[in-house]
């Protein structure tokens, strides 16, 4: 284009401008300064997929684009790292006056571009680094690096974003990258040496952290060096074919390479293997459309989810089918009546905490076919009602009952849960007898696990030792006697005699010496429970303290 074109159509541009503005010159000085800041404030407090600019930020931008011709130097360096901060909706305009602009301009461009390509939107990001290749013909090795900052950088930001609105997000990638970042820019830069090695026909092979090359491939000797750029028309038609191309045509011109798109991938995969952990409590101050973002979904999976507290709605269920998330923690949350969306079926673990209507949300889990695995109850109800409803859970292989009482018709009803490979019990409270009746109809179909922490210090008539080990015997059953004490433990301490039956423990009855391990397994160490025996035909009742065993743990199952 010839100087004196360019002179006319820089003057075009500045009049345009002058005319925009001309509304604002009447009004005290200090009112378009002001209309900016909050123009700005309203643009940058979307989300970060990129909306347009407002006008009075379209404003600014043209003003700033125009002060990096300014000769002083203080304005061209205001300009540049204002439109920097302005970041994605400032890239339009930064292009368009590529198609026509001095030198000097278009060098100071190239240095704003490079700095919004940090941390603007997918869709901005690749307008800049399309601009990158098709006018400074920088090539898709030196792009790539952009591709792997503005990742990280990304991922930063959503994190950060989410806690700023009260989240709790335990991100394993960034607390190493913290740590160590030295250590994952090796990472980066020894992916980057193998793309480019192998695009040279050098084969490798990788045995833990050693690289060893084996040979040159002739025939992949030549270096694919992408779009010949220049078949694409005169410069101004190549920019105008990223103005106007959507996201998918400027990924193309920047990654359709094997340089370009087999690395990029290789990074956004490093990424992906590290998804966060989220807490969303009281605290959460955000809506659950936040995490409906292309980065999050690209660059930030979510693995772990734990909701604490909410009711749970479409809206949050539409968020979980959007996530390839594999545990969800529901701690004292509440079900929706008009709930339609299902239960993601990538789930493998449910936790419910602490809700009383456990049961609607099995419902609603059950919908559609659910992957669930493993679902665990914390607190809260469990009856025959909530184990029956585990019956349409078509994976389930393991239930977990935790600080929770259970009667015997919750026995029962996991009874009919025939596809149920494991029960595991933590700090339960239940009939001994139930529980006992469950696990013998079940053996060999289920594993029943139920951890016996406390210790009272008495073995019956029919215990023996093997091994210099304890090992009971086929239990007697209809009466429990004591046929000796154990020196120092919590029976002998209670003033508890060999010879005595017991009849109870913390009002439970005993009936066998297998009733009484399991109920003395429910009890805390350290806690006074009351102990009714039989002695002499007289009935008396004694207070033990909870001892902790010598021995490991007894695994009742």
């Amino acid at each position: 284009m010839d100087f004196q074109h360019r002179t006319n159509l820089n003057s075009h541009v500045q009049a345009t401008a002058s005319n925009l503005s001309a509304p604002f010159l009447k009004l005290p000085a200090w009112t378009l300064p002001a209309v900016l800041l909050v123009g700005f404030v309203f643009v940058t407090n979307q989300t970060v997929r990129g909306q347009a600019p407002s006008e009075a930020q379209a404003i600014e931008v043209s003003q700033l684009i125009q002060q990096l011709d300014q000769i002083e130097y203080e304005p061209r360096e205001a300009a540049e790292r204002r439109l920097i901060e302005i970041g994605s909706p400032a890239v339009d305009s930064l292009v368009s006056a590529l198609l026509d602009c001095s030198p000097d301009a278009c060098s100071r461009i190239k240095r704003i571009l490079l700095g919004v390509a940090k941390q603007c939107d997918e869709e901005a990001l690749f307008k800049v680094l399309a601009t990158l290749r098709v006018r400074y013909e920088i090539p898709t090795e030196r792009i790539k690096p952009l591709l792997d900052q503005w990742a990280i950088e990304s991922r930063a930001a959503i994190v950060a974003r989410w806690r700023q609105q009260g989240a709790i997000v335990v991100d394993p990638f960034q607390d190493e990258f913290d740590a160590n970042a030295n250590v994952l820019e090796e990472l980066f830069q020894r992916q980057r040496g193998l793309d480019r090695g192998m695009q040279r026909g050098f084969r490798f092979e990788i045995k833990g952290d050693d690289i060893i090359g084996l040979s040159t491939d002739s025939a992949a000797s030549e270096v694919d060096q992408g779009e010949d750029l220049e078949t694409m028309g005169s410069m101004n038609e190549r920019l105008k074919l990223v103005l106007g191309g959507a996201l998918e045509q400027n990924k193309k011109i920047v990654l359709d390479s094997k340089k370009g798109a087999d690395g990029f991938e290789k990074s956004i995969n490093l990424l992906q293997e590290q998804p966060v952990a989220i807490t969303i409590g009281e605290n959460w101050r955000g809506n659950f459309s936040d995490f409906d973002l292309v980065e999050a979904q690209a660059i930030l999976p979510i693995n772990s989810l734990e909701v604490q507290k909410k009711v749970i709605d479409d809206a949050l269920l539409s968020v979980l089918n959007k996530h390839p998330l594999s545990a969800v923690s529901l701690v004292e949350c509440s079900i929706a009546a008009d709930v339609t969306q299902a239960f993601p079926n990538s789930v493998v673990l449910l936790t419910i905490d602490g809700s009383n209507d456990p049961k609607s949300m099995l419902q609603v889990i059950t919908k559609e076919d659910p992957g669930l695995t493993q679902v665990r109850f914390l607190k809260g109800k469990f009856d025959k009602a909530q184990a029956l409803a585990l019956k349409d859970l078509p994976r389930l292989a393991i239930v977990e009952l935790m600080k929770i009482d259970l009667d015997k018709s919750a026995f029962e009803g996991l009874a009919s849960v025939r596809q149920l490979r494991r029960l595991k019990l933590e700090q339960c409270k239940f009939p001994a007898a139930a529980f006992i009746d469950y696990r013998d109809k079940r053996r060999g179909d289920v594993i029943v696990d139920f951890t016996a922490k406390a210790f009272l210090g008495v073995s019956s008539a029919r215990d023996f030792r093997q091994n210099g080990r304890f090992q009971p015997k086929q239990a007697e059953t209809g009466v429990c006697t004591v046929a000796s004490i154990v020196p120092g433990e919590a029976a002998q301490r209670a003033g508890m005699e060999a010879g005595d039956q017991i009849v109870s423990v913390a009002g439970q009855k005993i009936k066998s010496f297998d009733e009484l391990r399991i109920a003395i397994a429910q009890c805390e160490i350290g806690e006074e429970v009351a102990i009714q025996i039989r002695r002499d035909g007289k009935e008396m009742e004694l207070k033990a303290v909870m001892g902790e065993p010598a021995e490991p743990a007894i695994r009742l199952r």
